[in-house]
């Protein structure tokens, strides 16, 4: 019986797992892997954060722009 319940919650655990896209089928927007391909390297500083959450998505791209001044 605790066989066929721990094989039950694996299963259940393992659909769970994503494919490691917010919707699947759906790619990435260009910016997303060189943001400058939309903005000028002249004009702007751009950097792309990733994050579980919005705030923590700003932290990670705040850490990226720190980096590019050393």
């Amino acid at each position: 019986m605790l066989i066929i319940y721990l094989l039950s919650l694996a299963l259940a655990l393992s659909s769970c797992i994503s494919s490691g896209s917010a919707v699947s089928g759906m790619s990435q927007p260009d910016w997303v892997q060189d943001p400058y391909t939309r903005y000028n390297r002249q004009e702007y500083l751009a950097v792309v954060g990733s994050g579980n959450t919005r705030q923590d998505a700003e932290k990670n791209a705040l850490g990226s722009l720190i980096s590019q001044f050393g």
